[in-house]
């Protein structure tokens, strides 16, 4: 049945109005957006666009064309026809209809059909149009999934990476770093290299902000061993295959006089000589920081601990040094020949003469607090941990004492010549050596 004008504005909720003879009509702008309106008119009419929605201007002449516009603030299509100012027929063909018959008749099909349905639709759009499925589309498979699965798994997926893989996700972000530097993860690639134990090294301390999936109290942690034990290995196998060979650095300064002992802690370099001296040199650059003078005789042993050098001679004495400023800061006297051989531990050390005895000394005050005698000739070697002496001699026998109580434990025997050095692993039990 035709309706007249005023029922087409009143079904849009426009506003119209005559003015010199024309009827003015505004069709405000629906929900959804789209970019064409086509309006079909059976009278002669003005048309202008705005923002939100199109005015038309409809003369009174009868005149019958078609016109189609285009309005970005449009939402919808529609069909109107219009006669003599009146409404014969109104069809409106929502965009919104369509797209839910489309998706209602996509969950009938088959995966197979959906397939086939999304190719037809990538071919008939427009190259920005593919873009922008592309944008909506990558989001959706940029997912964390290593953060979001359970600690126990994300693991396990990681343990699969080789170790410069694993080394590549920890710079992602925080969240694979923390669980990257697994101690357990390292350990078994430690285990695959052949690394099967950890050598003391200082603890270096990395900060990370806790991530969703770790243990809430995690401030920081300290980097794991395992892997610093693995990157160690790994740099020193590196250095080996692809850094030439430095020159070696030559430490020249005492002349041509033998030189009998040496010692080695942080940087510093520590040599005795038959020329009285000892010189403290730097590892880095191999110059001599000091000399230390003070023996009398060729200096024959020497142990060294930090900046403490405790150094023996041809003298009979033993001198403690500061390695830093080169002053002797004690000299213990006692043996009444060479001081041949040491070993220091702590602050105490155990000095060998040839005058066939071992004594034990505090190295902060200098004094003698234990004469070990026992053996028939000239002490060569000695070794102390603290709680036993073992000392080699040239009567061709090694002696274990207890320096507490100057008692030797043990004497074994069974070398047929002299004994020139020996060595004692970690801590000795009483009960371990047999006569």
């Amino acid at each position: 049945m035709p309706r007249k004008t005023s029922d087409l504005l009143s079904i849009y909720n426009s506003r119209s109005r005559r003015s010199n003879g024309k009827l003015y009509v505004k069709i405000r702008a629906t929900m959804y957006l789209f970019t064409q309106h086509t309006l079909y008119l059976q009278t002669s009419a003005d048309v202008t666009c705005t923002g939100w929605g199109i005015h038309l201007y409809i003369k009174k002449k009868n005149a019958c064309r078609t016109v189609r516009v285009s309005s970005a603030g449009l939402h919808r299509r529609t069909y109107v026809c219009v006669y003599n100012s009146t409404l014969t027929q109104i069809v409106s063909s929502p965009a919104r209809d369509e797209l839910e018959i489309f998706r209602l008749d996509l969950k009938k099909w088959t995966n197979v059909e959906r397939l086939l349905a999304i190719d037809q639709l990538i071919e008939c759009c427009e190259p920005t149009q593919v873009r922008h499925m592309m944008q909506v589309i990558e989001p959706q498979f940029q997912r964390d999934f290593i953060s979001l699965l359970p600690r126990e798994l994300a693991l396990c997926v990681l343990s699969f990476l080789e170790p410069k893989d694993l080394l590549r996700a920890a710079q992602t972000c925080r969240s694979w770093q923390f669980l990257a530097d697994d101690n357990l993860l390292w350990k078994a690639k430690c285990r695959r290299e052949g690394i099967t134990e950890i050598k003391e090294q200082p603890k270096r301390k990395v900060k990370y902000s806790s991530p969703a999936n770790c243990h809430p109290t995690t401030a920081h942690n300290v980097a794991s061993p395992w892997k610093q034990a693995y990157m160690r290995q790994h740099n020193i196998k590196m250095n080996w295959r692809t850094k030439p060979i430095r020159p070696p650095k030559v430490l020249k300064g005492h002349d041509d006089h033998v030189i009998t002992c040496l010692q080695f802690s942080g940087n510093r370099i520590v040599s005795g000589s038959d020329d009285n001296t000892l010189k403290v040199w730097s590892a880095i650059t191999g110059k001599c920081l000091r000399t230390l003078c003070g023996h009398t005789g060729g200096v024959w042993s020497s142990q060294m601990s930090g900046a403490t050098v405790i150094s023996g001679s041809t003298d009979r004495t033993l001198k403690v040094w500061n390695a830093e400023t080169g002053d002797c800061i004690h000299t213990l006297f006692g043996h009444t020949s060479t001081v041949r051989c040491m070993h220091l531990h702590d602050n105490k050390v155990v000095s060998g003469s040839r005058d066939a005895t071992l004594r034990v000394w505090r190295i902060d005050t200098g004094e003698c607090l234990h004469v070990l005698v026992g053996h028939l000739a000239a002490v060569r070697c000695v070794q102390y941990d603290g709680k036993l002496v073992v000392s080699g001699a040239y009567d061709y026998m090694v002696k274990v004492w207890n320096p507490e109580r100057e008692e030797c434990l043990h004497t074994l025997q069974g070398h047929t010549n002299r004994v020139y050095s020996l060595q004692v692993n970690q801590s000795i039990e009483i009960g371990e050596i047999h006569p």
